[in-house]
């Protein structure tokens, strides 16, 4: 799986907080990168996935 870095492209993918961005750092110092971008990665795809449940729910709903 091939990662892009957000913050280079125009417009940002996604924009963090001053205060996300400070910690995402302060963790990659302690865990390394490879580990940050995966539980980024992770985090971001479980959100996304409840998203989709939430809309295929809605959709079923409205059918009945």
């Amino acid at each position: 799986m091939s990662c892009i870095t957000i913050w280079k492209r125009t417009p940002p993918l996604i924009s963090f907080t001053d205060d996300v961005v400070e910690q995402i750092e302060a963790a990659k110092q302690v865990y390394g990168e490879a580990l940050v971008h995966e539980k980024i990665n992770s985090i971001v795809r479980e959100a996304l996935s409840l998203v989709a449940l939430t809309k295929d729910r809605q959709d079923t709903e409205s059918q009945s």
